[in-house]
């Protein structure tokens, strides 16, 4: 349980070309040698081409992929070539240049896309030769690091190198300082170590997180010969810290915990440890279990020192998951979990050191669990002792089996309550402190000690208890013995910060965005059994115990759930996802395709829409327009695209509606008024598609829209998250890529990606985000999407996410549909398999997918939970009424049996009543 460190690596990312580098360095121009081509040609100077492909479909390049290929078969030919390669290579530069417009920054984004994903760094490497030698900076650093470490063989690299890094340091490039100070420092002078200091401040200097932790490490550990000074280290180290760098986090509590001034201070450090670990510094998370274990600075709190350390071990770090197997193993500190501790020696076996000391240690410890799971039988027959005479003692069960039996109609279905949930996760310390109130609803009728909590979350909107109570979820929770919790979303409902006042204060929005999200779900799963809003819900012995968590969300709750699996997978919960869109897009134009196939009259609808654009186009006759957004009950100041977008919402409406008598009957009735109008003249089409739209609007209580911007508080929220991360706009087919879809389009062709982000402009104008900062939040939250739908599409051995959609599902082509347990509903449409069974109100097929959802959760659970624990659940009750009915079964006994019951009821009716009391007061 010693104290680690230094951080494995000690590697902090921050990616050399992660902005514009504006600066340009003329480097000396060298002669292309010839690069290594290994017999597999060009196959190895490219990624897979299904990897490619995927590559040039989620990331915008200048150059094309055909493009790119034809200059990878070129460059394969001059250099697999006997002849002379320096003349041929010129040529290809230019090619080069020509290929990318001369943009040399889209050259080093490439070659940086190769460098990761090629076996071959051979073409990297001359794209970065390229784009350096024209003068680009970090293109030529990475030249020169490829130099350096001899990624390519060239003849004198190593002189060629330092050469170029040289000169990029003293024309103040940040990172090839960085490295410089590091050749520096190596040398061990102090007349060096001063130069390199001060290469190091020139960098810190102009914003480099990295410069300014090694600064931190110079004079903490007095590298190249300077003389150590821990005031110094601590100065940059703290400005390391607020730049959110976790290894400075960490340093900073080593140096509280060896002592600054000479004495320790195990409070300040694990206050460091503990912002380390959250930043996903896993030797941080080993160290703040090392102090929560024993008592450093804290209280000791074993549970809390094994999450940390399941964190940690989540990370593949060895010690931290050799410590769990100890503890699994002797149920000391923690309950004794045989298969947990197994699965934690594994890792720590895995993951050894290179001395295999751990490896040594982990493999006595399960020979050791091996041995005493031999023996264990007897142990069983020792627990059914217990458990006997725990049953035989009536005093305690016939008070607990009253309760058991009279509380589910005490205390009601549903209570709401709220959680203090923290605005800004990823927030500097000194703004931290910012909380809102997250409104969530418990179910705990069928709730028994040990049973899951079934975390159900709906997306845009605010919560309901008919979402609990007319749902799956509650069939769920009773087949389990689980507590089913509804949260809503922050900035939904009424869990709103109290500042925001719609647009008016519009830089609150910047605290809307996924990445919150799903650090709220975390906060609410880590700290909700001991949360003071649920003191009521659990006893100590529910706290003491891993719960078994189940999250369930449809639609964009859904994917949310299925995120936030992703990000945190130490959080180890079961996610079903259904109907939940994962492959995100600005231009959704297959929501109509799946439309056509369940909207009778999807033919007359497409005529009708294609009239409205005829009339739309016509711009000598504005008046029939203007007349038309009269009659859809539009205001004079309408655009045509606020009509196009009238005209769509009957339809998205309806197909997203669940498959039943009740929507069929809806869609009969939009196709029989549709085909008054159809195959006659523009006026009648305008009039059947405008008494469709007051039809639906008087029917579903929709008003009409004043503006293009949403009035309400939930959809302008929704409608911000669209624009800065999801998208998924329902939008016409595009012509020139789909012109037979586009031919038989059911919305106006008004309706493209190009119009609803000029909908983000207006509705937004005081957005806190620059476009440039809107764009890289985006594009960096479609990567994490794009790399979670990757991971959930490979095949996988264990079930513990499922994803679920109706085959007639609008938005079925954005779902998960390989990898784990992906479940098609045949004849359903959106999030159909949460509603109930048991009421009728679900079709076989959905009861069918549910009933293969049930097993696949029920075996998660007993996987999960403790076979003993599950066994306890049921037996008490059951037992005392067996033993009170076979006191009772003779003469003599049954009239000694009664009198003793009489006394010991006496003497547990005050207490029963206080219970029921209780219960009546919190309901």
């Amino acid at each position: 349980k010693r104290l680690v460190h230094v951080p494995a690596g000690n590697q902090i990312s921050e990616p050399v070309d992660s902005k514009e580098d504006s600066g340009l360095i003329k480097i000396e121009r060298q002669p292309f040698p010839r690069l290594p081509i290994t017999n597999s040609g060009v196959s190895a100077l490219l990624p897979r081409s299904q990897v490619l492909k995927k590559v040039f479909a989620t990331e915008t390049y200048t150059i094309t992929q055909a493009k790119l290929m034809e200059l990878a078969v070129e460059f394969a030919r001059i250099n697999s070539s006997s002849a002379e390669v320096t003349e041929a290579m010129e040529k290809w530069r230019q090619k080069v240049l020509d290929a990318f417009g001369g943009q040399l920054r889209e050259i080093t984004r490439v070659a940086g896309m190769l460098l990761k994903l090629c076996e071959n760094k051979a073409l990297a490497f001359a794209l970065y030769k390229v784009a350096g030698e024209e003068g680009y900076r970090n293109a030529a650093h990475y030249y020169a690091m490829m130099l350096g470490t001899q990624s390519v063989s060239v003849k004198g690299a190593q002189a060629q190198s330092h050469k170029i890094i040289k000169q990029l340091a003293k024309g103040g490039h940040a990172p090839s300082q960085m490295v410089l100070a590091d050749v520096l420092l190596a040398k061990n002078n102090d007349h060096l170590a001063r130069e390199a200091i001060g290469l190091l401040e020139s960098a810190a200097s102009s914003g480099m997180s990295r410069a300014v932790y090694k600064l931190g490490d110079v004079y903490r550990k007095g590298l190249g010969g300077i003389t150590k000074d821990y005031e110094k280290a601590m100065y940059w180290y703290g400005r390391a810290a607020e730049m959110d760098i976790g290894e400075a986090w960490f340093a900073m509590g080593n140096m509280y915990s060896e002592g600054v001034d000479g004495q320790p201070d195990f409070t300040k450090a694990l206050g460091c440890f503990e912002k380390a670990a959250l930043r996903d510094i896993a030797e941080a998370q080993y160290n703040v279990g090392v102090y929560y274990l024993e008592g450093r600075g804290v209280k000791k709190n074993a549970n809390l020192a094994v999450e940390y350390w399941l964190m940690a071990a989540a990370k593949r770090f060895p010690v931290a998951a050799l410590n769990l197997g100890k503890l699994f193993a002797e149920g000391k500190e923690v309950e004794r979990n045989y298969r947990r501790a197994r699965d934690m020696l594994s890792i720590a076996i895995e993951c050894s050191d290179p001395q295999k000391i751990i490896e040594r240690s982990a493999r006595d410890v399960l020979r050791k669990v091996e041995q005493e799971q031999e023996g264990s039988g007897r142990g069983c027959q020792d627990e059914a002792m217990k458990l006997a005479f725990n049953i035989f003692n009536v005093r305690l069960h016939v008070p607990y089996a009253a309760c058991v039996l009279l509380l589910p109609f005490i205390l009601g279905s549903v209570t709401e309550r709220v959680f203090v949930q923290q605005l800004d996760h990823f927030a500097a310390p000194n703004r931290s402190s910012l909380t809102f109130p997250q409104r969530y609803l418990v179910a705990d009728t069928y709730y028994r000690q040990g049973g899951p909590v079934i975390l159900y979350g709906v997306g845009e909107r605010a919560i309901d208890e008919a979402d609990l109570t007319d749902g799956w979820v509650m069939e769920m929770a009773e087949r389990t013995h689980g507590m089913a919790v509804l949260l809503e979303q922050r900035f939904y409902g009424q869990s709103r910060p109290a500042a925001d006042a719609l647009r008016e204060t519009a830089n609150v929005y910047g605290y809307l965005a996924v990445e919150q999200m799903m650090a709220d779900i975390k906060n609410f799963i880590r700290r909700f059994p001991s949360d003071k809003s649920a003191a009521t819900l659990f006893d100590g012995s529910d706290k003491e115990h891993e719960i078994a968590w189940i999250l369930v969300g449809g639609s964009f709750a859904g994917s949310l759930v299925a995120w936030t699996k992703h990000r945190y997978p130490e959080l180890g919960f079961f996610a079903l996802a259904s109907s939940s869109p994962m492959k995100l897009t600005d231009e959704y134009w297959q929501f109509d395709k799946v439309a056509a196939e369940r909207l009778p009259c999807a033919q007359e609808l497409s005529a009708a829409v294609q009239k409205i654009d005829r009339l739309l186009d016509n711009t000598n006759d504005r008046g029939v327009v203007q007349s038309m957004k009269k009659q859809f009950g539009l205001g004079a100041n309408a655009t045509d695209e606020m009509l196009a977008a009238e005209l769509s919402l009957p339809t998205s409406w309806m197909m997203q509606q669940p498959v039943s008598q009740l929507a069929n009957k809806e869609i009969g009735d939009f196709c029989k008024m549709l085909q008054k109008g159809s195959g006659g003249s523009d006026a009648d089409a305008i009039n059947a598609l405008a008494s469709i739209s007051r039809a639906f609007s008087s029917e579903h209580r929709i008003q009409t829209p004043l503006s293009e911007c949403p009035a309400a508080n939930d959809d302008l929220a929704w409608l911000w998250q669209q624009c800065t991360e999801l998208g998924l706009w329902q939008t016409a087919p595009p012509e020139h890529k789909e012109p037979a879809w586009f031919a038989r389009r059911l919305r106006s062709r008004r309706l493209t990606p190009a119009y609803f982000a000029s909908q983000c402009r207006r509705c937004f104008p005081e957005s806190p985000m620059t476009a440039a900062v809107a764009a890289e939040r985006k594009h960096e939250f479609r990567r994490f999407a794009n790399d979670a739908l990757a991971a959930y599409e490979t095949p996988r051995a264990s079930v513990d996410t499922v994803f679920t959609g109706g085959s007639l599902d609008p938005w079925k082509h954005t779902f998960v549909v390989a990898g784990g347990l992906a479940v098609e509903i045949t004849g359903a449409s959106h999030a159909e398999d949460l509603m109930r069974c048991s009421n009728g109100g679900a079709s076989e097929d959905v009861c069918r997918a549910q009933r293969v959802i049930s097993q696949a959760i029920e075996r998660w659970i007993k996987e999960k939970k403790e076979t003993r624990a599950l066994s306890l659940q049921n037996k008490p009750l059951r037992n005392a009424i067996g033993w009170l009915a076979a006191a009772t079964s003779s003469g003599v006994g049954r009239w000694a049996g009664l009198l003793v019951l009489l006394m010991l009821e006496a003497v547990t009716a005050a207490g029963l009543l206080m219970l029921c009391w209780r219960a009546i007061k919190q309901n």
